[in-house]
C-alpha cells in the first residue's frame, strides 16, 4: 500500500477540523476482485 503526501495531507486537514488530535486513520481491506 502506497500513502501519497496528498493523503496524508488530507487526513491531516480531516483531524484539524474535527479538533481532535487524538483520532487516528483505519484502513481496511474488504474481499472481492478476481475468484480465480
Amino acid at each position: 500500500m502506497e500513502f501519497t503526501p496528498n493523503a496524508a495531507h488530507k487526513v491531516k486537514t480531516l483531524v484539524d477540523e474535527e479538533g481532535n488530535d487524538r483520532l487516528k486513520l483505519r484502513v481496511f481491506v474488504t474481499g472481492g476482485g478476481c475468484s480465480g
